[in-house]
């Protein structure tokens, strides 16, 4: 398996470049032991009309983290939360006016959110790598952005148009990959994973103690109710209580038997007499 997986990444590290649209692939081993142990739901509370993908990074950044902090959790998954994101709406009559295209606008914001190697300065015995930091990160790095700077107005000056003259910039969400319904409501969904070799029960203690201090502390305070609705340890805790009811069946007619035949050799023992 680790060959394999190694012998893909290396063919992938072979791709010059992906679509603008499309996320760089990610590799992961899968096998009989990677089924989910715990199934989460969380819930808009009650008065709460915030749409429930939005909360996508207040559960990834929380609930996630704290459930991955759980002794024996290899990975956490989350299912039906959208991505925060900063949303550029053009203005077609400002577009107009300053002459200007969307993919003119596209290619500024790409050519100013851009992080590259600047190459390296020696200093005596050690060499420093520099790197030229250009990521859009706020909202006024995105309006500072320069569309065009060439055209020369009347009174001989340098024109400048940046995107806060011609959109609103704002933040706002990705639509969710999932959606994630419970009882025809809108829903987020969460699993857990527990890693090779750990202990089904010690781990699933764990995971009933995270949850209930985030139910405790967090959670309630965020407009969401959070809930566990699958345990596996819920049929391993039934097979076990199985065999001991076979156990204590098995010993007790076994028992019943013996005595059966204790009593019936005592009286052919009493009839030879």
């Amino acid at each position: 398996m680790d060959k394999a997986l190694l012998l893909v990444a290396n063919r992938l590290d072979q791709v010059p470049s992906y679509p603008d649209e499309v996320d760089q692939p990610t590799l992961d081993t899968a096998g009989s032991e990677d089924n989910s142990i715990a199934w989460f739901i969380l819930n808009r509370s009650e008065g709460n009309d915030r749409p429930v993908h939005e909360y996508g990074d207040f559960v990834e950044d929380v609930v996630k983290e704290r459930i991955e902090r759980v002794s024996g959790i290899s990975r956490v998954d989350v299912y039906g939360g959208g991505e925060r994101q900063i949303e550029i709406v053009v203005e077609p009559e400002l577009l107009a006016h300053y002459r200007l295209t969307v993919p003119a606008i596209a290619n500024a914001l790409r050519a100013a959110n851009a992080s590259m190697s600047a190459g390296d300065v020696d200093e005596g015995k050690r060499r420093y790598v520099v790197r030229a930091e250009g990521e859009l990160n706020s909202l006024q790095a995105v309006r500072e952005v320069v569309v065009r700077s060439n055209d020369r107005t009347s009174g001989g000056g340098l024109a400048r148009v940046t995107i806060d003259d011609i959109a609103e910039e704002r933040f706002g969400f990705k639509d969710p990959t999932a959606n994630i319904r419970l009882l025809g409501e809108a829903s987020l969904a969460m699993s857990a994973k527990r890693q090779t070799g750990a202990n089904v029960i010690e781990t699933m203690a764990g995971i009933r103690a995270a949850v209930d201090e985030l139910n405790a502390t967090v959670i309630p305070g965020s407009g969401l109710t959070f809930r566990q609705v699958y345990d596996e340890t819920v049929y391993i805790n039934s097979a076990i209580d199985l065999v001991k009811q076979n156990i204590w069946i098995g010993g007790s007619l076994a028992l019943f038997i013996l005595l059966l035949f204790l009593r019936s050799l005592r009286a052919t023992l009493v009839i030879a007499v």
